[in-house]
């Protein structure tokens, strides 16, 4: 039975989604942006891969905080931000979602330099409480490409579309057998 996401949830801080090319990955995190966007919520864009070209309908919309990030040093300081953001949300009641999307999550920590992968691997941990929810996409789910354990451990909701073989999917969702590797397309 359908029901409306909410990130209010422990289990819904974060959402992971994975899948080879083609699967709809970026699909489905589009249609979680504008659904957030049009119920109000505020957005920030990561797509550092293609250099925001698949994000380009969001700019200008109402609630997208700041145009699509599509570069690695741009990354680096929104993400040292964001690390910051928990500590100023800590010491006020002020916690008003935000929401960010990165797409392409693995060419980001491939580029990013260790400032940039620890401040989201704060995020992961600690963001959800304050109102930073992540919606990652990659589609390399392989453990040493998804960043620190930590970052992985934090993200409770996953999403798998086709992948290669079925370690692709254990390692992208944490449980064997989910026959993601026998998905067409």
């Amino acid at each position: 039975e359908p029901h409306r996401l909410d990130f209010k949830e422990a289990a819904m801080a974060h959402v992971f989604l994975t899948g080879q090319t083609r699967s709809g990955k970026t699909n489905a995190q589009q249609l979680i942006a504008w659904n957030l966007l049009r119920n109000g919520c505020q957005l920030l864009i990561f797509d550092t891969a293609k250099m925001g070209h698949t994000w380009r309908a969001f700019e200008g919309t109402d609630g997208l905080l700041h145009p699509v990030v599509a570069s690695i040093p741009e990354a680096e300081a929104t993400l040292v931000y964001l690390a910051a953001e928990i500590n100023r949300r800590a010491n006020n009641s002020n916690h008003e979602p935000i929401f960010i999307v990165i797409d392409e999550l693995k060419a980001l920590l491939t580029d990013a330099g260790e400032q940039a992968k620890a401040s989201l691997s704060r995020v992961a941990a600690l963001g959800g409480e304050f109102g930073l929810h992540l919606i990652l996409a990659t589609q390399y789910p392989q453990i040493k490409l998804l960043g620190s354990a930590e970052l992985k451990r934090n993200i409770t909701t996953r999403l798998c579309g086709k992948v290669d073989d079925a370690t692709s999917a254990a390692n992208a969702l944490g449980v064997g057998g989910s026959g993601a590797e026998a998905l067409q397309g």
